[in-house]
């Protein structure tokens, strides 16, 4: 069974151009693309999908 949960959005007002928060699936992303997702936001999911360390 699921329950209903509320979206998450980004606010424009602290994100600026939403377009520069998102980003394609992680497992699409190289590093290069990686450094341009990053450098773009950062607010950009890149952050968030993409650890900067491997897990122990």
């Amino acid at each position: 069974m699921f329950a209903p949960f509320p979206g998450l959005r980004f606010d424009p007002a602290i994100v600026g151009d939403v377009a520069a928060a998102t980003s394609p699936p992680y497992d699409v992303i190289d590093a290069a693309l990686r450094a341009e997702l990053e450098a773009s936001s950062p607010y950009n999911m890149a952050h968030i999908l993409l650890p900067d360390e491997a897990d122990p």
